[in-house]
């Protein structure tokens, strides 16, 4: 990641930052707890299902065993079980590439890159944002068109966004 030009000189470099190679932890989805927060198998969500905005956010997942992509095919069964949730977003680690790669599969876009947005002890980490829109109304922007479209298109060109490539990200789902 900290090869990614774009990062370092249009993200880290505005807000003087520096990157520092090191080790990130290991948890893969983060979140702030919440009143709303409840879990769902070995999901946390942070959802209320009489908010009129069906807006849902992945804030943890208590199973480290799966891959990727069994991941991210459970959590799209269990958003194709809540018709009412209308938009979901997912705060990952910036080093998990893989599990970034398997939610793109299952309909997420990368709608943000947050730098050391994550604090985990004396450290903070840079984590990437998805969101995944569940309705058919085409998505607004107000005010910056011309700054989405370029970020969109940084995203798309990242080692984030890259697909190795061999086999596809979605092959290893059973």
């Amino acid at each position: 990641m900290l090869d990614w030009r774009f990062l370092i000189e249009q993200l880290y470099a505005p807000l003087g930052l520096i990157g520092s190679p090191g080790e990130y932890p290991s948890e893969c989805f983060v979140g702030a707890i919440s009143q709303k927060q409840m879990s769902l198998g070995a999901w946390i969500l942070d959802y209320a299902p009489a908010n009129p905005s069906g807006a849902l956010e992945v804030i943890g997942l208590q199973d480290d065993g799966a891959i990727p992509c069994q991941i991210a095919q459970e959590l799209d069964q269990i958003l194709s079980a809540m018709p009412e949730v209308q938009h979901v977003t997912a705060t990952i680690l910036a080093d998990k590439v893989e599990m970034i790669r398997a939610l793109a599969g299952f309909g997420f876009e990368i709608s943000a890159y947050l730098p050391a947005w994550y604090r985990s002890g004396p450290f903070r980490y840079d984590c990437v944002q998805l969101a995944r829109r569940q309705y058919d109304d085409e998505a607004a922007t107000q005010d910056f068109p011309d700054l989405l479209r370029t970020l969109h298109a940084e995203f798309q060109s990242s080692p984030i966004s890259r697909l190795p490539e061999k086999e596809p990200v979605l092959t290893n789902c059973g």
